[in-house]
């Protein structure tokens, strides 16, 4: 009766401190593989975020370059420079091109109007009245710190690099912006917050094999986009 009644007074203090510290490092290992698996989800969605939001910009920009020139009006910048006419709707008519300036073309032709490496501006006609006018038919691509706009209003944030390269007849880098025919696009996004546990030390290039982006030895994780875009719309 007496080894009865002592059995069932419960649990010594050891006991319950050992029950305790396994219960302890079991929550720990629990509590550790959510946070490393919250972690990945959350660098994973970002990544993914990333990717679809450059593939989206891109094939944006792809399908408005492709239209650069539409043209079914005619409108010729000798014509342009002397019918009276505001052709592009800035204020001005008549407007001549400074051929001092290889690669922006002042005239209101229709076509591209700046390139450069980093800013495009183009227009075409898309309603056909012989005019280019508003920001469906003048359309430019720049980048803003880290923010790409098309026409001053923001696109995508947390880009670091907006690269384009302008191709002549012969696919060598055209030398005046006449003699555009294709265009090479470059776009590098990255995350929106840092990976501790990462280091990017990866360096990026465009289409030329020119490096566009060194390496920046941190922890953002990094896209990069690229495209030729042949502009079927302006004839050489």
């Amino acid at each position: 009766m007496g080894e009865s009644k002592n059995r069932s007074q419960g649990f010594t203090l050891v006991e319950l401190m050992v029950a305790l510290a396994i219960a302890g490092i079991a929550l720990a290992l629990v509590s550790g593989f959510f946070i490393s698996q919250s972690k990945i989800f959350t660098t994973q969605h970002q990544i993914v975020e990333l990717q679809q939001s450059l593939r989206v910009r891109m094939f944006l920009m792809e399908r408005e370059i492709r239209q650069a020139g539409y043209n079914p009006g005619g409108l010729t910048e000798a014509t342009a420079d002397s019918d009276g006419i505001d052709n592009n709707c800035d204020g001005t008519t008549d407007e001549i091109d400074d051929t001092a300036t290889l690669f922006v073309d002042e005239s209101e032709s229709i076509g591209f109007q700046v390139a450069l490496a980093s800013t495009v501006t183009f227009s075409l006609d898309k309603d056909g009245d012989g005019t280019a006018c508003g920001e469906k038919e003048r359309i430019t691509y720049a980048l803003n710190g880290t923010t790409l706009e098309r026409n001053g209003r923001p696109l995508i944030a947390n880009i670091e690099v907006l690269n384009f390269v302008y191709l002549d007849k012969n696919s060598a880098v055209a030398t005046s912006i006449g003699d555009i025919l294709s265009v090479q696009i470059a776009i590098i996004g990255r995350t929106k917050k840092e990976d501790p546990s990462y280091n990017n030390t990866k360096s990026y290039a465009n289409l030329q094999g020119a490096e566009i982006l060194a390496a920046q030895n941190d922890g953002f994780r990094r896209r990069l986009l690229t495209s030729q875009v042949y502009c079927r719309n302006i004839s050489d």
